[in-house]
């Protein structure tokens, strides 16, 4: 069952200090909601509490699983009314951890491992109950040499438990981000997009975990029809996830980016907009070898760039200049040439005319980047959904290959998610 991500509202009223060696005592109140909103509505001035402030620290009796709170956070006031002027101060927390000690300093490298479950999670495995039992052997142990960490994951009935843990310890932003960007490639295998929730921390040698509060995700929404049996890749399909998700890791240096524009582009997978265009015809753009197409050799191009800072003065618009130098042929040049072959790894034959579907892309990529009254004309015609989903279908494969994944096996798996849409493609039986 998918879990209900509308929070109850819970308030904390708590101590706070601006730092553990100050002697103020400011009662506030922060409210566990979706805001994550801390309020002191009992200052005496504005100034009781410095703008700029990154860290208070909160001691409450009113809560029994934790007795401490520490927060780190970004502090600015919001001033609704005269009277809140004068007398209260606001702030949006972004980061909230509940926990059983204070973390001496919450901006330093102290997180040893973060723990999360992967949202929409029912969607990641099997209808039924995986194959590890909590508390055993987990579903998968990987260490990952380009991560710096061994990835885990553990089932607790139909849901995963996954944790990451770092050989060196991280900042809490940095491991927020790993957790994040192993969620892009969940959400590659279950063909919708995965985010991090239920984050939970542990600092430095501590055994008990630190609960997190971020409001750096919001829920995945839910959705009436869930896409479990179609997931490219199960997770206690051990050896063979192990194998993928480590490849994946290894090629993210150059398509992470790519990597989290398709994972945005599943954010609504049955609505179809100009932005979802665009974020796909990026993540396909910035995946694709390009190697093969250069009009000039390393060498050769850096020979030519030397020679124009030779002959030209120095200047920072020439440096500019130098940056935007594209040693490639053209991206529709390149794209006539390489969708025949992403066809291929399929066993995929187009119906429709590559010269043609590559011409009309490029136009909506290039109204669709600009904005503006043209940006709404990239979807004039008949040609716009299936247009998008062939974009979609040539990254599926395309990263499919390159991380390990039968393509075949995945694109019939991810069309099937999709109820079989009709597209000007021959099929593999």
């Amino acid at each position: 069952m998918m879990r209900d991500h509308t929070r109850p509202s819970e308030v904390i009223t708590a101590k706070w200090k601006t730092s553990l060696a100050a002697g103020e005592e400011i009662y506030g109140t922060i409210a566990l909601d979706d805001k994550f909103d801390l309020v002191f509505p009992m200052l005496e001035s504005q100034g009781q509490i410095p703008d700029g402030t990154s860290l208070l620290w909160g001691l409450s009796d009113h809560l029994k699983r934790c007795s401490i709170l520490t927060l780190p956070f970004r502090f600015g006031s919001v001033c609704y009314t005269p009277t809140e002027r004068l007398y209260s101060k606001r702030s949006a927390i972004r980061y909230l951890l509940l926990g059983p000690n204070y973390i001496a300093d919450p901006a330093s490298d102290f997180v040893r491992e973060i723990v999360f479950t992967p949202q929409p999670d029912k969607d990641l495995h099997k209808g039924e109950p995986l194959d590890s039992v909590p508390g055993r052997d987990p579903l998968f142990k990987v260490d990952v040499p380009s991560l710096g960490g061994t990835i885990a994951a553990q089932a607790l009935g139909r849901s995963l438990l996954v944790g990451i843990h770092f050989w060196q310890l991280h900042k809490l932003q940095a491991a927020l981000e790993e957790a994040n960007k192993l969620c892009v490639f969940l959400s590659f295998l279950a063909h919708q997009c995965v985010v991090p929730s239920d984050l939970r921390v542990f600092a430095n040698d501590e055994t008990e975990p630190y609960q997190l509060h971020s409001r750096s995700f919001t829920p995945a929404p839910a959705r009436e029809y869930t896409w479990a049996g179609y997931t490219a890749l199960l997770a206690d399909d051990h050896p063979a996830f192990a194998e993928v998700l480590q490849k994946w890791y290894a090629s993210n240096d150059t398509h992470l980016r790519s990597r989290y524009y398709y994972r945005y582009s599943l954010t609504e997978p049955l609505v179809f907009t100009p932005i979802r265009f665009l974020a796909v015809f990026q993540a396909l753009e910035g995946i694709m070898d390009r190697s093969g197409y250069q009009l000039l050799s390393t060498t050769q191009f850096t020979a030519a760039k030397d020679a124009i800072r030779q002959t030209l003065p120095a200047t920072p618009e020439l440096d500019l200049f130098l940056r935007k130098l594209n040693n490639s042929r053209s991206l529709d040049y390149i794209l006539k040439q390489e969708l025949p072959r992403i066809c291929a790894l399929a066993d995929v034959k187009p119906s429709f005319s590559i010269d043609e579907f590559v011409k009309r892309i490029c136009r909506r990529r290039n109204l669709a980047s600009h904005g503006g009254p043209h940006f709404d004309d990239t979807t004039t015609d008949d040609t716009f959904i299936p247009d998008t989903m062939l974009l979609t279908v040539f990254y599926v494969v395309l990263e499919s290959h390159q991380i390990g994944l039968n393509p075949r096996n995945t694109l019939k798996k991810f069309l099937s998610s999709l109820g079989n849409p009709e597209l000007p493609l021959k099929l593999p039986l």
